[in-house]
């Protein structure tokens, strides 16, 4: 991508695009006012490996963004607790 400025712009761009859905996504099941900068920036690391991979899926790639997604949410949730318990969410 260093040689071609278009690729480059062509990639960042997709990845931007993937990373606000999986964003919207992970917002909608996490209770309003969750930090999520830790979320973005492991779907960033995470969704810039699913692009650049070269190994061959039997799955489509929807199915690892929704595992990607199930495991992130699931993460935070324990990590904020169930609503009421006075459990202070992680920075």
């Amino acid at each position: 991508m260093e040689e071609s400025e278009a690729l480059r712009a062509l990639y960042l761009g997709l990845l931007q695009w993937l990373e606000d859905l999986l964003l919207q996504a992970i917002s909608a099941r996490l209770p309003e006012g969750a930090d999520t900068d830790l979320i973005a920036d492991t779907a960033h690391v995470l969704l810039e490996g699913m692009l650049i991979s070269v190994r061959e899926l039997d799955r489509p790639v929807g199915d690892l963004i929704d595992m990607v997604i199930d495991a992130l949410v699931a993460t935070r949730r324990r990590e904020i607790g169930p609503p009421g318990s006075g459990r202070a969410s992680r920075p």
